[in-house]
């Protein structure tokens, strides 16, 4: 355009309203496009709204199992798995996850524990072991099968049962993993066939 203006094809005036025209039109699109950006905002924020009144009202009307669903609809408007696939993200997302298994653990082993203390006193301590030791017994069954949830199953069944002793434990409870695995049935009734014999 200034070319223009040198040659005389169109004068200085012209000129300068064109570029004020042209800057108008910049300041416009910016306008339009923050606009934008903010109206986006704002539905997201009134869908991601919309998902906790939902969770509310399922807590409210009875149906906590309903929540997952509006939690993850509510977790998705609110933008958390754009943001868990950006580098940050899926590294806290890790370190969340690992907190959460190791938590499950802990639960796990508190709960595995209770259970034997509530099988040794239901029984009277027949199998003359502490509920410790049946963890620990538990986890060497779950070591030489590596099927850790049948082991600790296994052995809760046969402290339960009241007639199996500690030093008998181990080696029936790798037995009633082993056949349960073999025959397709549950370790409990496997257990409960070996304590008939």
């Amino acid at each position: 355009m200034a070319k223009s203006v040198g040659t005389g094809i169109i004068t200085t005036g012209e000129y300068e309203a064109a570029l004020k025209a042209l800057d108008a039109a910049k300041i416009k699109d910016i306008a339009v496009t923050e606009g934008q950006i903010a109206a986006n905002k704002q539905a997201l924020n009134s869908r991601a709204m919309s998902e906790v009144a939902t969770g509310i009202s399922e807590v409210l009307a009875g149906n906590p199992g309903r929540l997952r669903r509006t939690g993850a609809a509510f977790a998705n408007q609110a933008g958390v798995f754009k943001a868990m696939f950006t580098p940050v993200g899926l590294g806290i997302t890790a370190a969340v996850a690992a907190l959460g298994i190791f938590g499950k653990e802990v639960v796990d082993r508190e709960n595995d524990l209770l259970n034997f203390n509530k099988a040794l006193a239901a029984t009277g301590d027949f199998a003359g072991t502490s509920a410790a030791q049946l963890q620990g017994i538990a986890a060497m069954v779950g070591d030489s099968t590596h099927d850790y949830g049948n082991a600790t199953k296994a052995v809760l069944a046969l402290a339960q049962s009241g007639q199996v002793l500690g030093s008998q434990m181990q080696t029936m409870a790798t037995i009633a993993v082993n056949m349960a695995y073999i025959t397709g049935k549950s370790v409990e009734d496997v257990a409960k066939e070996l304590i008939a014999l």
